[in-house]
């Protein structure tokens, strides 16, 4: 699916030692079907090297492996005893590797917490009531029913990732007075909407 601007996805790689290395990608489409492999997407790279810099120093990652610096021997930080040697194969790879998914914890795209997708009812308006489509963190579009149950439905063909959809819709699913307003539906549902 396209989106608005440019992002930089970050992904990994193990390299041949066995360690996660980071890769930054600039991409303008994400395919809502591989967002389990990006641990985090960022608006520019100015912004993804600062998150990286943040995390490494945080949780004791190497410059190197983490693409902040370019060295075919040990990263500086390992000079200084903030890297616990990853670069030279000191660190085993295997608790690295543990500290490397831990830190991209709190940015990584959430799995999607349904079977299927979900109906948001939003019946504020004493004239109608809204519905809003979501289908792994994808917004499929709107439907308002009128109270003389007259139906308009606003549907998108195309399954759209967008990040700050995806941010908005994390923070309403986490808070509890709105779990009353969700209510899953099958793809068959869904499909009636769309016709």
């Amino acid at each position: 699916s396209r989106i608005k601007h440019e992002l930089i996805a970050i992904k990994a790689k193990i390299n041949a030692k066995g360690y996660n290395e980071v890769l930054l990608e600039p991409i303008k489409a994400i395919n809502v079907d591989e967002l389990s492999s990006f641990y985090g997407f960022c608006k520019s790279k100015k912004q993804a090297k600062e998150y990286l810099a943040t995390i490494t120093k945080e949780f004791g990652l190497c410059e190197k492996l983490m693409g902040l610096e370019k060295t075919s021997t040990a990263c500086f930080a390992y000079r200084l005893d903030r890297c616990h040697g990853a670069c030279v194969g000191k660190e085993k790879a295997a608790i690295y590797n543990l500290k490397f998914e831990t830190a991209f914890a709190s940015l990584k795209i959430k799995t999607w917490p349904f079977s299927s997708p979900i109906l948001i009812e939003e019946s504020e308006f004493e004239t109608r009531k809204e519905y809003f489509l979501v289908d792994r963190w994808c917004f499929l579009g709107s439907v308002t029913v009128d109270t003389e149950g007259n139906q308009k439905t606003e549907l998108t063909n195309a399954m759209t990732f967008d990040l700050d959809i995806y941010k908005i819709l994390k923070q309403y699913l986490r808070k509890p007075e709105n779990k009353k307003k969700i209510k899953q539906i099958t793809k068959e549902q869904l499909l009636t909407w769309r016709n």
